[in-house]
């Protein structure tokens, strides 16, 4: 069986170069991050023993959700330039270790890993993703887990179930609603998660929810004319299953790894 290891990696470089000590201006030592991330290339490829990985990297800032939204992300700082300035030698260290690199203009990482879970289906594959972000949960299935490197824990049903009340799938649907500060999407006023979680345990999706007559009624009234909204921000946190993936597998093979 091929074992497909996807890492999420903008999630990864973000969090090591943040874990770093800065300079005097504040900045960490590029070539202690280099050093961290080819540690942690080598720490991945040994604790998981892919046969197969890639590294889903974000080159373009704005995609389709900034369109579709504009407001999306706006109130993030921009990522580190000194960090992103080091991708072309971060590519170059995944390639000495083994790992492939990938990144697709108009589209975020998320929505690429997402693609590529969704095109291995067709083949005996076990997918890994290594993520902290747990909106990648909504992927989890018999054939694909969910990974925290910093955690050292997987982010499995059970995790998504304490964590939200929710199933994994139902997470575009619990955040449509409650809404998410970190990518600036504010759901729906006057829900919150509590609520959220007991209107998906009562209804499996936002349509249904919509279409429930046992809705007490100022819930009810906070929904009212927020449809559109709520169908909006849904569709913004699910993960698109068609970016246009000119690879496949056997470009992503380990060197040395099992075939």
């Amino acid at each position: 069986m091929i074992k497909l290891l996807i890492i999420d990696g903008l999630n990864l470089l973000r969090r090591i170069y943040s874990a770093l000590p800065v300079k005097q201006d504040d900045t960490p030592d590029i070539e202690q991050f280099l050093k961290a991330c080819d540690n942690a290339f080598k720490h991945i490829l040994q604790q998981h023993q892919p046969s197969h990985a890639v590294c889903v990297l974000e080159h373009y800032q704005h995609t389709w959700r900034h369109r579709l939204y504009p407001p999306y992300k706006a109130n993030r700082k921009p990522q580190p330039a000194a960090m992103l300035e080091s991708f072309p030698r971060i590519r170059k260290q995944l390639e000495e270790a083994g790992i492939s690199w990938l990144d697709i203009e108009g589209y975020e990482a998320d929505d690429i890993i997402a693609s590529i879970v969704h095109t291995t289906r067709n083949f005996d594959c076990q997918n890994l993703i290594l993520s902290t972000d747990h909106l990648m949960a909504q992927l989890l299935d018999q054939h694909t887990g969910l990974y925290d490197h910093f955690g050292h824990q997987a982010i499995d049903a059970a995790l998504i179930a304490k964590r939200y009340g929710i199933q994994p799938q139902q997470l575009p649907d619990y955040f449509a609603l409650v809404g998410s500060s970190s990518v600036n999407i504010h759901g729906i006023p006057g829900i919150g998660a509590k609520t959220a979680a007991k209107l998906l345990t009562r209804h499996p999706d936002c349509e249904t929810l919509l279409k429930a007559d046992d809705i007490e009624q100022k819930i009810a009234a906070k929904l009212e004319h927020r449809e559109e909204a709520l169908y909006l921000y849904r569709g913004l946190f699910e993960l698109r299953l068609d970016c246009p993936i000119h690879s496949n597998l056997k470009d992503w093979r380990v060197k040395g790894g099992i075939t």
